[in-house]
């Protein structure tokens, strides 16, 4: 299904007599394979998990297809639950104020 999807998109992009409708169309398809991509490891993590029984290491997880930085937050206590967080960067500059 993802293949012609992107096969489909691929071709309306080379159809597309507009430059910027192809850049557009070429966007899209790199974006659709990325979440693509994110999925399959997604749904290999859950089979090596449920069906196979074994455990994911923490850094091949993906908890979150469309926020893959998202990150586990384990706390320090000991019966808390853990919870999913979503690191950023914040920078100030003195020349903006």
């Amino acid at each position: 299904m993802r293949r012609q999807v992107v096969e489909k998109a691929k071709a309306a992009a080379a159809g597309a007599g507009d430059l910027i409708a192809s850049l557009g169309i070429d966007s899209l398809r790199n974006e659709i394979t990325g979440y693509c991509q994110l999925a399959e490891r997604v749904i290999d993590q859950s089979r090596r998990r449920c069906c196979r029984e074994r455990k994911v290491p923490t850094e091949e997880k993906i908890y979150s297809i469309f926020e893959p930085h998202t990150d586990l937050i384990k706390r320090a206590r000991r019966r808390s639950r853990c919870n999913l967080a979503t690191r950023f960067f914040l920078a100030e500059s003195a020349q903006g104020l």
